[in-house]
């Protein structure tokens, strides 16, 4: 292991207790001798105690020095202390033919403990051609090395943006897979090997304070930062003195890793020009594109080396932003302070869902108030870690795509992915476009159907992510790249389709548009006063509303939502898909709560030294939840035929009289088929038609007795008798007992919401 390796260790103030006691001669002569050597100071203390130590070397490998790091400091405290000289990793020196050289020992272990087991640094001595009789190469870290005094060896530059050390940015990015070997691989070179070999001046590296250091003139480029590059939709240019770089498909590499682009670089000078696609990760791809270049434009091989390593920094920068994982935000949309509090002023209300139904109202949606209620909780549940997804489904020209449009406008436009249909491998290669916590509608559900497994995992597991292989450019080799797209998505879907993928179905909550003779004249109502002059005053009143919707949605934050009742609910369970439709009842649920998030008190509780915040669920966002799964789950007694209906009541106020005689609840009551004939007086084969109908529409469920006898429990609680849909097995809200947890405080929203109020993005 790397400890081992490089006799790592930690003085960990227990050296006085491991030594013989001072009253000996031995223990008295020991401490004398290490205080000579100056390990432990006068006053018998460590001189290393709290650091990392790691010995320093001579070239051929005796011990001249230590090197400490203190760890329980801050590093601008100047943590590191040193005793004596040396070399660190003195061993690399005869075991490559290439070296990195550092201007700091941390540097240099940094480099280490990423793999690169070739770097070393010199502490106050110089380095001299004694020590690089083995070299072809010499890589140098840092711009304090004059690399011009390393003579006849050939020299690199490995670049870091200005003032990082390379400490500081491995540290930074910590998260990119093999950041350190990106800047190797696209070091800079500086000079060729002479003939005569390495010069015999020496350099001096030793370690100081960086910052009384001046930096040496070296060739080191501009930092990546400043290169001249413009960026399109579809190419970047940088221009190098007079050599101009395009690079084009840089959004298609969605995966770290990968870097295969078309580059074209132009000789200003000349008007000669060399273009290629390439991935220019792979070395062997970039020096081919190299040579060819030199053919075909004249420049030198150092100019094209040093620039292809520049670019390639910088696209990483890019491509690192475009996945939104670079310190670039996303664009957010700037509210002045009234539209900010008119927006705050509609999440405040009490009144707040029924403002939104009548707000769709008067943009045109009449009537859908369910789905209207379903599809805006579900757009507004993109901010929850598992989204709803909903379809909306009728025959062709009932409007269900009028009411997904109704229901996009009122969100933030910068938080959608509307498109109107999908190829089967489309969404794995959307890495380019963020579509963590957006709304991703299609207008209709067949121009999805070919990317239907895609849309399923995306909302099953919030992450897409594909391997494919291609052929390497100048190799011809093949290769495999990985794609990934990050989610979660709330899903939109439309279809006039009754055999949609029941794989995709069970993932969404499907909303029917209402086909009734009476809703088609609303519409037509409503088409008529789109001709006249009360339109035209309407049509402003419209657009105002869309905005106050989507400024409101631009003020929901990401919160999390603490269900302290959701032990108490309970859902059907008769059918294998009643799992999933569980979870986004409980989903539905979270969603309702978070809309209301500015009516709701803010609390914090404290998990393994980390404090959360989070909002509650009250019970009327249960009732409403309740209501609407009812509504698109549930069934209405009007459908069955008038005797079954009939014989469906009557077991109801049966089992209701047993359940007030025995205190038991309808769903522990369990009876045989003659035990109902005798109490309801019908005829035998009357009951069994109607019974076995009853089972078939799931109202009640039979279950095998003793001997060859049937039980039946029935699976109606009552709801729906005026024949409104209702969905047996939900909990009454008003059945559940309140629950209180401990270690918990309160945030006031109050405060929160006029900070908010009065701040601007």
């Amino acid at each position: 292991c790397e400890a081992a390796e490089l006799r790592v260790g930690f003085a960990d103030r227990t050296l006085g207790k491991q030594l013989p006691s001072a009253r000996l001669k031995a223990g008295h002569e020991i401490r004398e001798c290490l205080k000579q050597t100056r390990i432990l100071k006068a006053n018998g203390r460590e001189l290393f105690r709290g650091h990392v130590t790691i010995p320093l070397t001579d070239i051929n490998g005796a011990t001249t020095g230590i090197y400490g790091l203190r760890i329980d400091v801050l590093p601008e405290q100047k943590p590191v202390t040193l005793l004596g000289e040396g070399l660190f990793n003195a061993g690399a020196l005869g075991s490559f033919a290439e070296v990195i050289v550092c201007g700091s020992v941390l540097d240099a272990w940094t480099f280490y403990a990423a793999g690169h087991s070739n770097a070393i640094a010199a502490v106050g001595i110089q380095l001299g051609c004694e020590h690089f009789k083995r070299m072809q190469r010499i890589l140098l870290a840092d711009p304090n090395i004059d690399g011009d005094s390393f003579g006849g060896l050939e020299r690199l530059r490995i670049n870091f943006p200005e003032n990082t050390t390379v400490n500081e940015y491995a540290i930074k990015n910590a998260a990119l897979d093999g950041a350190l070997g990106k800047r190797i691989r696209a070091a800079s070179w500086i000079a060729a090997a002479s003939p005569n070999g390495s010069s015999d001046e020496p350099v001096d590296t030793s370690q100081g304070n960086p910052t009384n250091r001046q930096p040496v003139s070296s060739p080191t480029p501009a930092p990546i930062d400043e290169l001249n590059a413009e960026q399109s939709e579809t190419e970047v240019t940088v221009t190098v003195e007079a050599r101009r770089w395009r690079i084009r498909s840089l959004d298609r590499n969605t995966t770290i890793g990968v870097m295969k682009v078309n580059v074209m670089v132009f000789n200003q000078r000349t008007d000669r020009y060399h273009v290629d696609t390439l991935d220019l990760y792979h070395s062997r791809s970039r020096r081919v594109f190299v040579q060819d270049a030199i053919e075909e434009t004249a420049l030198s091989e150092h100019e094209l080396r040093s620039d292809l390593g520049r670019i390639l920094l910088k696209l990483e920068q890019l491509q690192q932003e475009q996945r939104g994982h670079g310190n670039r935000q996303p664009k957010q949309v700037e509210l002045s302070p009234p539209d900010r509090g008119e927006a705050m002023e509609l999440l405040k209300d009490e009144r707040l869902l029924d403002r939104i139904l009548e707000d769709f109202e008067t943009c045109g949606i009449v009537g859908e108030r369910i789905g209207k209620l379903i599809g805006y909780l579900a757009a507004t549940s993109r901010l929850l870690p598992k989204p709803l997804g909903v379809v909306i489904q009728s025959s062709s020209a009932a409007g269900k795509t009028s009411l997904m449009n109704a229901i996009l406008a009122f969100m933030p436009r910068e938080q959608q992915f509307a498109c109107s249909a999908m190829t089967s491998q489309s969404l794995y290669y959307a890495a380019n476009h963020d579509l963590r916590h957006k709304i991703l509608s299609v207008a209709e559900e067949e121009g999805a159907r070919n990317a239907a497994y895609a849309l399923k995992l995306l909302q099953s597991e919030g992450k897409l992510s594909i391997v494919t292989t291609a052929k390497e450019s100048g190799t011809g080799r093949t290769i495999v790249e990985r794609y990934e797209v990050e989610g979660p998505v709330a899903t939109i879907l439309t279809t006039t389709a009754s055999d949609v993928d029941p794989e995709l179905m069970n993932r969404c909550l499907v909303v029917g548009v209402d086909e009734e003779s009476g809703q088609t004249a609303a519409i037509q109502a409503r088409q008529r006063i789109g001709h006249t002059l009360e339109w035209l005053v309407a049509d402003e009143q419209t657009e105002q509303l869309r905005r106050l919707h989507q400024n409101a949605q631009r003020l929901l934050e990401p919160v999390v939502i603490v269900n302290r009742y959701a032990n108490q609910l309970t859902f059907p369970t008769s059918r294998v898909r009643d799992r999933r439709d569980n979870n986004a009842y409980m989903t539905l649920i979270d969603a309702i709560a978070l809309l209301h998030q500015h009516q709701r008190e803010r609390r914090i509780t404290t998990a393994k030294g980390t404090s959360l915040e989070f909002i509650e669920v009250e019970r009327c966002d249960i009732t409403l939840a309740n209501m609407l799964v009812s509504s698109i789950m549930g069934s209405s007694i009007d459908d069955l035929p008038t005797q079954t209906r009939r014989l469906l009541l009557a077991i109801f106020e049966y089992v209701d009289s047993i359940s007030e005689q025995t205190d038991q609840t309808i769903d522990e009551i369990r009876f045989t088929r003659r035990e109902l004939r005798d109490a309801l007086s019908w005829g035998q084969t009357q009951l069994k038609v109607h019974l076995d109908r009853l089972i078939a529409y799931e109202y009640v469920q039979a279950y095998p007795g003793p001997g060859r006898t049937r039980l039946h429990e029935l699976r109606w609680d009552g709801r729906g008798r005026e024949g409104e849909p209702a969905l047996y097995g939900l909990t009454d809200p008003a059945t559940l007992v309140e629950t209180f947890e401990t270690a918990i405080t309160t945030t006031s929203s109050s405060a929160r919401n006029a900070s908010l109020s009065g701040s601007t993005d």
